[in-house]
């Protein structure tokens, strides 16, 4: 008889490129059927307004609950789904201007209680150095186990970005704010890049955790999931508290 082992945790974050159409939502949907998730962070959701009918496309009848950060006309949009029954989430927060989405709760099999913030980061230069600022100053409100997921459009080491070798001010500049709220990055398993166009290709989307996260979940895992109808790969974080 094979053992099934029930994962501690299973998260995944995606920047779907646009929720509208119906293939988006069943990509999705079959994610979550795949990956028995606990949470499901999607970005730049390019909705201004979202309704149950749609979480349920998204999500299926199963438990469920939700928050939503609109989108500006068609740019960003933040929506959080999360099984009830396995994270018990405590309390939502919006932050620069809708770019993050934080979630406060409990992981019920292991009874951790954590932060999960999803990032979707401007591409421009100003913009995305207020929210480094950001997030280096709201380190220091942060008392729990921390993971700090999404997109970043930006690189962290040459390698990020496909035939690149230069160390540029801005992959500094992002290096010093990761460094500066005491992160730690998982290592990437199954993929080298988790955006790609054309010939074109980077490592944009990451997630980084605390170290008491390691220490609750020593063995969390990341994989690089493969493309579906956008540009970005999702990424699955799968938790356990075996070494």
């Amino acid at each position: 008889m094979v053992s099934v082992i029930t994962p501690m945790g299973s998260i995944i974050v995606w920047n779907v490129c646009g929720l509208g159409g119906r293939e988006k939502k069943r990509c999705l949907r079959n994610l979550g059927r795949k990956f028995d998730l606990h949470i499901l962070g999607i970005l730049e959701t390019k909705l201004e307004t979202l309704n149950d009918f749609t979480i349920i496309a998204i999500w299926g009848r199963h438990p469920r609950a939700w928050y939503a950060v609109p989108s500006l006309g068609l740019s960003g949009g933040i929506l959080c789904i999360w099984n009830p029954d396995l994270f018990c989430v405590s309390s939502c927060s919006v932050a620069m201007n809708g770019r993050i989405l934080h979630i406060e709760g409990t992981f019920t099999r292991s009874n951790l209680d954590c932060l999960v913030s999803f990032v979707y980061a401007p591409n421009g230069g100003n913009l995305k150095n207020e929210l480094w600022t950001y997030l280096v100053t709201f380190r220091d409100s942060v008392s729990k186990p921390w993971c700090l997921a999404g997109d970043f459009n930006e690189t962290l080491f040459p390698s990020d970005r496909k035939g690149s070798s230069q160390i540029t001010s801005s992959m500094t500049r992002f290096k010093n704010c990761i460094d500066g709220c005491n992160l730690m990055e998982l290592p990437l398993n199954g993929r080298k890049f988790t955006w790609s166009r054309g010939n074109v290709a980077s490592r944009i989307d990451r997630i980084f955790v605390s170290g008491d996260w390691l220490q609750t979940f020593p063995s969390s895992t990341l994989f690089g999931l493969s493309k579906y109808s956008s540009d970005h790969r999702p990424l699955h974080l799968l938790l356990d508290s075996t070494n």
